[in-house]
């Protein structure tokens, strides 16, 4: 169960620093990963907003993670939600993929790679891995 915890708690810090980052440097932290912007598309305050969005939503994600690591009994339920949504997230980003390709970039074409993997088999992984450890009936919130 500790190595469990340990993997989780790994994984939140993705979430916690990317997210944290992403509001704090807005898009140009994306320029970080390979994405090239003008700058024009750096200082758009559309796509300045969105960014800083998203990565609220991510670095509250990385804290729903570290709060379901607080009890993972408790919150077991909750965790195993968590790991799905990015998982889902991982089949639109595949058909984003489909759908537009990938990036021209080797630090682009490594990103999209690492973070498919990490969506795609990873989450599947932890789901699992979270039915091995914990006891089957998960305790009821509230």
């Amino acid at each position: 169960m500790k190595a469990f915890k340990n993997a989780i708690v790994v994984w939140a810090l993705i979430p916690l620093f990317t997210g944290a980052m992403a509001i704090l440097l807005g898009p140009s932290f994306w320029q970080i990963g390979g994405l090239e912007l003008s700058p024009a598309g750096i200082s758009d305050p559309l796509l300045d907003s969105q960014v800083r969005f998203l990565g609220t939503i991510w670095l509250g994600y990385g804290v729903l993670l570290c709060v379901c690591v607080s009890d993972l009994q408790k919150y077991a339920n909750l965790l195993r939600g968590a790991l799905f949504l990015v998982f889902l997230a991982g089949i639109a980003r595949l058909v984003s993929v489909a759908q537009v390709g990938v990036p021209d970039s080797s630090a682009g074409l490594l990103i999209i790679t690492a973070v498919l993997l990490a969506e795609l088999v990873l989450m599947p992984l932890l789901i699992w891995w979270q039915y091995r450890v914990l006891p089957k009936e998960p305790a009821k919130l509230g």
